[in-house]
């Protein structure tokens, strides 16, 4: 952990009657990398203490920024919460955000908007594109996401690199041309059930299970919401707006058709539609029909935050 003075730009800002001059502010850093063992449990005590130290230490007017955050919800469980038992109010008498990313790219994240805002003053002067998002979570999330994409990543690469071995195939001519291809991603069954007889390649085949998966999670996941709503998924209209992804359109229409359900699907309708339930994978909202207020799910099947139910 880390406390530096940086140098800002003349701006002052008013809080609770106080006036604070930016170019004095301090930035109190946490960064702990966190351990993991052998059986792959992380070890959370360094980041505690850490964070501790920097609760009991910190003064008003400081911002106290968490960096590789060692769970989601670390900075609003460990450095908000105690500040908050210490009397200090966040957004107010003292500052706290999480960040991720790297050099080329960084999200903050603040406990309140003045939070982030702050964050953003201090931090911007010599980043390159820092992004506010709403809260430590998301930024702690997108930091964590983005580890295990390019985990996942490297790891399918490298079984990719191992059945090209087994089948003769140069794998110096496939992998630097993968962003490029177009995406299939019902041929992961097809490559993985290939595979079986001749490699170990279990990130290919937990994709491909995820992927016959996700279909009936999703169908379930809209059985469950109609029932809420005292509603059967038999003789529901279901209306799928925004998917990219044909194959999985096609199977979650098959699984609602078997069940008694009428399954729509497009870009987005032209013309006013009258659904039970809305399942969409982008941020428009489609035409529905005068009066019709059906349940609406986002594409991994939770209630849209922006509808009231």
């Amino acid at each position: 952990m880390s406390s530096s003075t940086r140098d800002q730009p003349r701006a002052t800002t008013e809080q609770s009657g106080r006036v604070i001059d930016l170019r004095v502010q301090r930035i109190r850093h946490i960064d702990v990398e966190t351990a993991i063992s052998s059986r792959g449990v992380p070890d959370y005590s360094g980041f505690q203490g850490a964070a501790a130290l920097a609760v009991e230490q910190a003064q008003i007017g400081e911002l106290i920024l968490v960096s590789n955050s060692p769970y989601v919800g670390a900075t609003s469980s460990q450095v908000t919460a105690a500040l908050v038992n210490r009397g200090l109010k966040p957004g107010v008498d003292i500052f706290v955000a999480a960040q991720s990313g790297d050099a080329s790219f960084t999200a903050i994240g603040g406990s309140t908007r003045e939070c982030t805002r702050r964050a953003m003053a201090l931090l911007g002067e010599g980043q390159t594109s820092p992004a506010p998002v709403g809260s430590p979570e998301i930024a702690e999330m997108l930091g964590m996401a983005a580890a295990v994409l390019s985990a996942t990543r490297e790891a399918a690469e490298w079984e990719i690199g191992r059945l090209c071995a087994a089948l003769r195939v140069p794998a110096a001519e496939i992998l630097p041309l993968l962003d490029l291809f177009p995406k299939s991603p019902g041929l992961a069954a097809a490559l993985s059930w290939q595979a079986r007889a001749i490699v170990s390649t279990p990130v290919i085949e937990a994709a491909a299970a995820a992927r016959r998966n996700r279909s009936r999670e999703l169908l379930q996941q809209i059985r469950e919401a109609l029932a809420e709503a005292g509603k059967s998924l038999a003789w529901s209209r279901i209306l799928i707006v925004g998917a990219s992804d044909e194959e999985l359109v096609t199977e979650i229409g098959e699984l609602a058709r078997h069940s008694g359900a009428e399954v729509l699907a497009f870009e987005l309708p032209l013309r006013p539609v009258e659904c039970d339930l809305v399942l969409n994978f982008c941020d428009d909202e489609p035409l529905l029909a005068p009066g019709s207020m059906p349940i609406r799910l986002d594409a991994n099947g939770l209630l849209r935050r922006d509808c009231d139910l």
